[in-house]
């Protein structure tokens, strides 16, 4: 899903991967308000806004799995922010997430299943002035959390597991539509399997050329 794949009359954006995995625009968006989303290049949410890809099985991932974001974000000194995901959030016991901390903006990362969660957490602050690239892969063995140049792993001892059925979210947790983040972002993908610091960075250096050539 980026900007440059978006269908205001329908207001989704819409899946480029061939999968039909559309987003729609939470918060009331309508076909004549849908422009002022997509501000600043990318998809513009004010601390409301969410898009919902729905609960989908092909975004169950199990042992194996990967979602890479492209954003700009802000700093909420009173809640967390969900950034993009699928799970019973912010008490949930199943799926995965990408988030910020509360009032310093820190991205935390977590894999859920069968009472176990795994959680990487990374020191570079996300600011609402600069782009910045997050991803996070679990490959059985390991959890790892991306940020520009910062890498974390912690030990995988669980699965992600969908007991109780959940959308794919973002700008929104999964569970209530709430814990927005307020901000621009410009690109999501997911993948069932665990990508490679190779693919990663590729594809980093890919989104962040075509931001500057738009």
């Amino acid at each position: 899903m980026t900007a440059a794949c978006h269908d205001p009359g329908n207001v989704r954006t819409l899946d480029k991967s061939g999968n039909n995995l559309n987003a729609t625009f939470g918060n009331g968006a309508t076909p004549a308000t849908y422009p002022t989303k997509l501000g600043s290049r990318g998809y513009s949410d004010d601390g409301g806004d969410y898009l919902n890809v729905g609960d989908q099985a092909a975004l169950n991932f199990g042992a194996t799995g990967s979602v890479c974001v492209l954003l700009k974000a802000g700093v909420n000194a009173t809640n967390y922010q969900f950034i993009v995901g699928k799970q019973n959030w912010t008490t949930g016991n199943n799926g995965y997430s990408m988030w910020l901390n509360i009032t310093n903006a820190l991205p935390r990362m977590d894999i859920r299943g069968g009472g176990l969660t795994n959680v990487v957490s990374l020191t570079t602050p996300i600011s609402n002035r600069l782009v910045h690239f997050l991803a996070m892969v679990w490959n059985g063995t390991l959890l790892t959390g991306y940020v520009d140049d910062e890498i974390v792993s912690t030990a995988q001892t669980t699965n992600p597991a969908y007991a109780v059925a959940r959308p794919f979210t973002i700008f929104a947790d999964s569970q209530t539509l709430a814990y927005n983040t307020t901000g621009n972002i410009y690109f999501v993908g997911a993948w069932d399997y665990a990508l490679t610091l190779l693919q990663i960075r590729d594809l980093e250096a890919r989104l962040r050329r075509q931001l500057n050539d738009v």
